[in-house]
């Protein structure tokens, strides 16, 4: 994360961002494959111009129930509306992609 932050950022990006990257758990119930969350976020995802949003880290993580994603922010308060919009997001939207795919 720290080099991805750098290259998209600069060095001094912990002066000027709020950078971390999470683990969040799929609840088991819900099936997501990486197509549907680049639909799901597709307004969350880094923008270079804002240098503000989400990266998938590592896609592959789904299949076990993982959404990996480094956030990146310039305020506090925009980096937990980014987390909190992400869990939201994937527990509505999961609920609704397991009902069509039942």
């Amino acid at each position: 994360m720290h080099q991805a932050a750098e290259v998209l950022l600069g060095k001094d990006y912990a002066n000027n961002y709020y950078v971390a990257s999470e683990d969040v758990f799929v609840p088991k119930n819900i099936k997501l494959s990486y197509e549907d969350c680049l639909e799901m976020f597709k307004d969350l995802e880094y923008n270079k111009e804002k240098k503000e949003g989400m990266i998938y880290a590592n896609p592959d993580l789904l299949e076990v129930g993982i959404l990996y994603t480094i956030i990146i922010a310039k305020t506090k308060e925009k980096f937990n509306l980014i987390r909190r919009e992400i869990v939201k997001r994937l527990l509505v939207n999961g609920k609704k992609n397991n009902k069509k795919q039942s």
